[in-house]
């Protein structure tokens, strides 16, 4: 089946496949009765990275909650390539979502284009970024690219941006300062995950190999010897797979990457979403930071659990494995963030009362 429909994407011109979408979009619209109530969520992610898509899981059951009589619809991706024009038409006046994650600035160029696109077309819309790492190069093409994006963001006097760390709330009132913005988590951390846990065994590596890593090939082979002194069950995993996830597959992928996390004695990760996903299972965890700081400005909102701990000393880590490794019935509690989420859902209602 994925080979069939792989074939089919190198067939069909990029453009028809656009089209259906939009038109696909437009069936969806057509068939909620109240059109007043719906709230688009674009930047839908098709790739195989979990931690994007685990976002989505939690962002869809924050409206769930806070919005239960809109209808939330999805936009993925490259839906609105070439088709922005007719995306307008069906979008209206309602209140956009652009999914959270960590592709503000140049450090995913495609991520921010799109972004700009998005808020240019739009600009007369009630627009929400929820919680975004933002990262500009320390370059005269990183100050170019900043101009260009405060030159497009700030025409949209409605547009709010969510920041999921504090340099990067910072970062959003002292150069975006024309737009609203608000200091909230993560949205993976709005999930818990930690029931029905079963007997735990081994550790659990989860190390980026992008151009967001910090850690070279001989550092990662020198912590799994040391994992191997405490546990003969060193694993190693990812929260990216080298699949297309859909609709309809995204629960079934992410709840066996939340399982394989549940089933470790302890996680060791500089993925944020590594961290993220161990947090909520209530697995022990070591966290480690990347090169845009993002791990760590986000740890601060979940420094309250015993059972994870950042550390930017090699030399902690096994002081750390130590402690942590035996710890057991560990309980995710997102209580301190919920009051954020509420601000966030405050935020979207005035907008939608304003409209």
């Amino acid at each position: 089946m994925l080979f069939i429909k792989r074939l089919l994407y190198s067939i069909i011109p990029k453009k028809l496949i656009s089209f259906l979408r939009v038109f696909a979009l437009t069936l969806s619209v057509k068939m909620v009765k109240n059109k007043d109530k719906i709230i688009f969520l674009l930047g839908v992610p098709k790739h195989g990275n979990l931690g994007d898509h685990a976002i989505i899981v939690a962002e869809q059951s924050f409206f769930e909650y806070y919005f239960p009589d809109f209808a939330v619809i999805q936009v993925p991706l490259y839906t609105y390539t070439n088709q922005l024009y007719k995306l307008k038409n069906i979008i209206n006046n309602s209140i956009i979502c652009i999914s959270g994650g960590g592709s503000l600035g140049t450090l995913w160029m495609e991520a921010e284009d799109e972004i700009r696109e998005i808020i240019d077309t739009f600009n007369n819309n009630a627009i929400f970024i929820l919680p975004q790492t933002v990262y500009y190069e320390n370059s005269e093409w990183g100050k170019s690219e900043l101009r260009k994006s405060k030159e497009i963001y700030h025409r949209n006097e409605k547009l709010t941006l969510c920041a999921r760390e504090k340099s990067s709330f910072e970062f959003f009132k002292k150069e975006f300062n024309c737009n609203n913005a608000l200091f909230i988590s993560d949205m993976v951390l709005y999930l818990k995950k930690d029931q029905n846990i079963k007997e735990r065994d081994g550790i659990l590596l989860c190390f980026r190999k992008d151009k967001e890593s910090i850690m070279n090939d001989k550092n990662r082979d020198k912590l799994y010897e040391l994992c191997k002194e405490y546990r003969d069950k060193v694993l190693l995993t990812d929260t990216v797979i080298p699949v297309r996830i859909s609709n309809k597959t995204r629960e079934r992928y992410l709840n066996e990457k939340l399982t394989e996390f549940q089933a470790v004695e302890l996680v060791i990760t500089d993925r944020l979403h590594g961290m993220i996903f161990a947090a909520i299972t209530g697995t022990p965890c070591i966290a480690l930071n990347n090169c845009n700081s993002k791990v760590k400005g986000v740890y601060e909102w979940i420094k309250h659990l015993n059972y994870v701990h950042y550390t930017e000393d090699s030399d902690d880590i096994k002081d750390y494995i130590g402690k942590l490794i035996n710890l057991g019935g560990c309980t995710y509690d997102n209580s301190p963030l919920i009051q954020h989420y509420k601000e966030l859902s405050d935020a979207i209602y005035s907008s939608i009362v304003a409209d």
